[in-house]
């Protein structure tokens, strides 16, 4: 009876201990801005823990300096040699180098999904795709920059009270020269002056989407050209600043030129209710979300499609005065708690064919 009673434990420590190797929580450690330096990456960052819950993720948050484009591959190599080593990584590409970067997460082979921001044109051809030259590397979820830069710039055309037979008169200040997202931006501003023969480009300058430093740009901007319909910015942090230089300049709203963003955060959003700028361009605030939601299909042997690349790119709508509100409701409350996020998830709705990464449907 005994020798029963010792087999029996043993299977049920064995039991024991294969059900728990099997619920071991994911570990998902997230690098992004520290909070208060972006408004935008503060609302990547706002829903993240939320979500994990859902999904029975451990997150661990850990931030970086935005300003200083070095400082995310330390805190990187911090991460990964600490005792609490990730099983995956969400992050960004800001530094000077993703394939400096890439050899990192690919030294310390933890899976690393990157958002927001893609590899700098410089290094494409020698980075490749997820996947191709970097194992660890498995997806990427990018906003379509090109065409952010392109619907802000027709929006604020659309908006000119100007004569049909005398040339808009547009100055921008960009974000990082640097930075693919940037790039993509700038690429969309060009293509819809060239689509609008009546639109003339006077200056494009770039403040690293700096506060300080787009104020400054701004006022060197008017005075060289003090007669603007349009001041194009490459972030609704830069919209306002923008804002906020021109009044400094106690230029009255009547003069000012028509001001817009991109990215939906609450201060943009706000900013347009208050009638300060008009515009901004978003609907990438999930990327985070939807890298958890890819995290969760891989930890449960979901493989991804190759169809894409192993990218998945998020689409962007117009908010102004007549949406501005719902989408900031929609935000500022902090409606995104009450998402069913698994419904975007393979492992846990087994109808869905391909995933759906779309935030404006949520909102509008």
């Amino acid at each position: 009876m005994r020798f029963i009673q010792i087999i029996y434990l043993g299977l049920l420590i064995n039991f024991s201990l294969s059900t728990a190797t099997f619920a071991k929580q994911v570990h998902v450690a997230f690098l992004g801005p520290e909070l208060g330096q972006s408004a935008y990456w503060d609302s990547v960052i706002a829903p993240l823990k939320t979500v994990a819950e859902q999904f029975d993720i451990k997150l661990t948050l850990h931030h970086a300096n935005w300003n200083d484009r070095f400082d995310y591959y330390p805190k990187a190599k911090e991460l990964f040699e600490s005792e609490d080593k990730p099983d995956y990584l969400i992050s960004t590409f800001r530094g000077a180098s993703a394939k400096h970067f890439l050899e990192l997460v690919e030294s310390h082979q933890v899976p690393f999904i990157s958002i927001v921001t893609g590899v700098p044109k410089f290094e494409q051809k020698k980075v490749g795709i997820p996947q191709q030259h970097y194992k660890y590397w498995l997806a990427q979820i990018l906003a379509d920059d090109l065409e952010s830069g392109f619907l802000l710039t027709n929006a604020l055309i659309a908006r000119t009270k100007n004569n049909e037979n005398k040339a808009v008169r547009l100055i921008a200040v960009g974000g990082d020269p640097l930075l693919a997202s940037s790039n993509s931006r700038d690429q969309g501003l060009y293509q819809a002056i060239e689509e609008n023969k009546n639109v003339e480009l006077l200056q494009l300058v770039h403040s690293d989407w700096n506060v300080a430093i787009t104020k400054r740009m701004v006022k060197q901007l008017m005075s060289r050209y003090q007669s603007s319909d349009i001041l194009w910015a490459a972030n609704d942090d830069v919209a306002i600043a923008a804002y906020q230089s021109l009044k400094s300049l106690n230029i009255d709203k009547q003069s000012m030129p028509i001001i817009g963003g991109v990215d939906w955060t609450m201060k943009g959003l706000e900013a347009i209710i208050a009638d300060e700028i008009q515009v901004s361009v978003g609907g990438n605030h999930m990327h985070g979300v939807w890298a958890l939601i890819l995290v969760n299909d891989i930890a449960h042997g979901f493989a991804l499609p190759n169809s894409n690349d192993y990218t998945y790119k998020t689409s962007f709508a117009v908010a102004d005065k007549k949406n501005a509100g719902k989408i900031l409701g929609f935000l500022k409350n902090e409606q995104w708690r009450a998402v069913d996020f698994k419904q975007f998830s393979k492992f846990y709705n087994t109808q869905l064919e391909a995933y759906d990464f779309n935030f404006i449907k949520l909102v509008l």
